[in-house]
């Protein structure tokens, strides 16, 4: 099965709290904007991003915000082939969304920093990298 839309609810019927982490490549109908804004470091620059929230089936749904998720075509690119900012729209979103959890309070209180994250494909390949390179502690 479809291992977003699936594992998600498995996870919230077994007794845990779950947050899926995704692009706001539209306007989503019912996800919010939580009015939360995250400045990101990344290629030399800031970079702000926003989130949005939706509560569906016991999950969070959160989609990050920024401009370079909106444009035409299909989330990878266009017409004219694919979009030449890839690497730094799927870096912006893998630090987005490690920043989320510690950040974004879905449900009156973040998710706070004892999390599991699953990156699904190959858009969140850089989640573990980032998270063992920004967030553990040195030893």
């Amino acid at each position: 099965g479809d291992v977003c839309g699936s594992l998600p609810r498995a996870l919230v019927e077994r007794g845990h709290r779950v947050m899926v982490v995704a692009p706001r490549y539209g306007n989503y109908p019912d996800a919010l904007d939580t009015c939360i804004r995250q400045k990101v470091w990344l290629y030399g620059g800031t970079h702000e991003v926003g989130y949005f929230h939706c509560y569906r089936d016991g999950v969070d749904y959160c989609f990050v915000d920024h401009t370079t998720y909106h444009r035409a075509g299909n989330p990878y690119g266009d017409a004219n082939g694919t979009f030449g900012d890839n690497q730094f729209r799927f870096t912006l979103l893998t630090l987005a969304a490690l920043e989320a959890p510690l950040s974004v309070p879905f449900g009156g209180h973040p998710y706070g920093e004892d999390v599991v994250f699953m990156a699904n494909d190959w858009q969140a390949a850089l989640v573990p990298v980032y998270l063992a390179a920004k967030y553990r502690p040195a030893a």
